[in-house]
């Protein structure tokens, strides 16, 4: 089954949350490996975003 556009900004917005929580816990001193978590739930949502656009664009 094809994965739809609304699909991947859902995934999006969960990894933008994800993102936000583990910069705010970097921001706060638990770590500074949150900061990669972060970067990389950034990355995966914005890969998610570009992914949603296609399919709007050729859909």
């Amino acid at each position: 089954m094809a994965k739809t556009a609304e699909t991947y900004e859902k995934v999006a917005e969960t990894f933008t949350r994800k993102g936000d929580t583990e910069w705010a816990k970097a921001k706060n001193g638990e770590g500074d490996y949150h900061y990669g978590n972060a970067k990389k739930d950034y990355a995966t949502a914005e890969l998610a975003r570009k992914k949603a656009q296609e399919l709007r664009n050729n859909g």
